[in-house]
């Protein structure tokens, strides 16, 4: 968050700035932080990561991407609406979770 200012600052009024809040695994608030901001960009994490030879397979099947609490999604939706700041939802990722309980999506958390 401390690098919106300095975002902000890059180029003139002319400039369009978009956020990239993605991949998104602990809840954010962007509320008084928008100015200048056109559009916000969200998702969560998708995985597992690609196998490498620098792990073995215990390694890479304990690797599972972090949650992303779709309520995040909303609230930050409404911040974005309330400040008029056009809002996009790129995925909800691999992990998505709704009140407390995992959702059954596909890898990138549906259409």
């Amino acid at each position: 968050m401390d690098r919106v200012d300095y975002f902000r600052a890059v180029a003139d009024e002319t400039t369009t700035r978009f956020l990239s809040v993605e991949l998104q695994h602990t809840p954010i608030s962007l509320t008084g932080n928008l100015d200048g901001i056109a559009r916000v960009i969200q998702g969560g994490e998708s995985g597992p990561i690609a196998r490498s030879t620098a792990l073995s397979l215990e390694q890479f099947n304990q690797r599972r991407a972090r949650a992303f609490d779709v309520a995040w999604a909303r609230q930050l939706r409404e911040e974005c609406r309330r400040e008029k700041v056009a809002y996009f939802l790129k995925q909800l990722g691999s992990a998505p979770v709704e009140n407390n309980r995992p959702m059954k999506l596909d890898k990138h958390g549906g259409d």
